[in-house]
């Protein structure tokens, strides 16, 4: 995330803060826990926008089972 988003977030948090929406009665812990929680909704938000990845083209598989048979 960029400083400025950071920025926004913690005064998201400040704004919150003001109008009694508190997730605790400690401000730093209020702040700190609103930001981490808006963080990883935007986080969940680009993934979901990325879309689900196909691993199965190409590439090579490394089986890590050892088939061999003991004598």
């Amino acid at each position: 995330m960029t400083p400025q988003e950071i920025q926004a977030l913690q005064q998201e948090a400040m704004d919150a803060w003001k109008s009694g929406d508190r997730l605790s009665n400690n401000l730093t812990m209020h702040r700190s826990r609103y930001v981490a929680r808006k963080r990883a909704e935007l986080e969940a938000a680009k993934n979901k926008n990325k879309g689900s990845q196909d691993f199965r083209k190409g590439g090579m598989v490394i089986s890590i089972v050892d088939n061999r048979k003991v004598k």
